[in-house]
């Protein structure tokens, strides 16, 4: 019998991985186009991709693509008849076998659909995360102040920020986690951090 050994390919170059990952993804009115890298031969390659559709809370059939397909496709997938202006989750999966070696890489993407009449509102768009010392007026210098906003009302349904801190000083080092729930405007960490210098 023949060992085999599976990698995960998060922290591995692509280079070294001999899978394919996203280069760019196309996004339209009405469809996704992926653009992705060609990495290791094509003969055991096998494409895995899942679309969830984030206002129904569906997902929707999968895609997959292996053998003779993937020969003429490889590199461009087209994901037709979505709705404009809707959010959807991607998940890109490609696996291969090279030398009794699988490898599996996995991306996942937050996605709007374009409107039909306006420009495309990037998911970066949506929030901003400020870092301050100052909080109603009163500067503090033991004391750091992690802001998280949405800026608009666009806000994905049932959707969350997730924003992890991390501040390193000379005598201190601390780790925070805050999430911002679609129904919130803003949240507001406070750190006691020492003399930091920002």
């Amino acid at each position: 019998a023949v060992s085999k050994t599976r990698r995960s390919t998060h922290g591995i170059s692509s280079a070294k991985a001999n899978v394919d990952r996203i280069e760019n993804v196309e996004v339209e009115p009405t469809q996704f186009v992926i653009t992705t890298t060609k990495q290791g031969p094509v003969e055991s390659l096998r494409i895995h991709i899942e679309l969830v559709d984030l206002h129904d809370n569906r997902t929707l059939p999968p895609i997959e693509l292996f053998g003779l397909f993937l020969v003429v496709a490889r590199g461009r997938y087209t994901i037709p008849f979505l709705k404009p202006e809707r959010w959807y989750g991607l998940q890109f999966t490609s696996a291969n076998e090279v030398n009794g070696e699988t490898n599996i890489h996995t991306e996942n993407r937050l996605l709007r659909t374009a409107s039909r009449q306006q420009g495309q509102i990037a998911p970066n768009q949506l929030y901003q995360v400020l870092m301050h010392r100052n909080l109603d007026g009163e500067e503090s210098a033991e004391r750091l102040y992690v802001t998280s906003k949405w800026t608009g009302q666009e806000r994905v349904p049932n959707g969350e920020l997730h924003v992890h801190v991390k501040v390193h000083c000379e005598a201190s080092s601390t780790t925070e986690q805050m999430v911002l729930h679609a129904n919130e405007d803003s949240i507001t960490i406070e750190i006691s951090v020492g003399l930091c210098v920002l």
